[in-house]
């Protein structure tokens, strides 16, 4: 996500700034991939996923919700209230 001159100045922006969010680049990308990539990218490694495992359920899971025709992070049954999915709450 950085850009620069000489490898210095890319480590520079790396340890120094924080990531343009995935929709300023993209802004047709959604919130929950938007999130995903924020956690993978956070700078404080406890930010981060675990393990390449949590990452793959966390993107299988956003697949099922997709293929159940879910928006990942929305709750399927908005009568119960304000409330998120449990996948959307590991997301960030």
């Amino acid at each position: 996500p950085f850009g620069g001159d000489t490898p210095m100045a890319i480590l520079k922006r790396v340890c120094e700034e924080e990531p343009p969010p995935l929709r300023e680049v993209n802004s047709e990308s959604p919130a929950w991939l938007e999130a995903i990539i924020a956690k993978l990218l956070a700078k404080r490694p406890e930010d981060r996923y675990a393990s390449a495992d949590e990452v793959a359920a966390r993107l299988g899971a956003c697949l099922a919700d997709l293929q159940a025709g879910i928006e990942p992070g929305r709750d399927p049954n908005p009568q119960r209230g304000n409330r998120t999915s449990s996948l959307w709450r590991g997301l960030v």
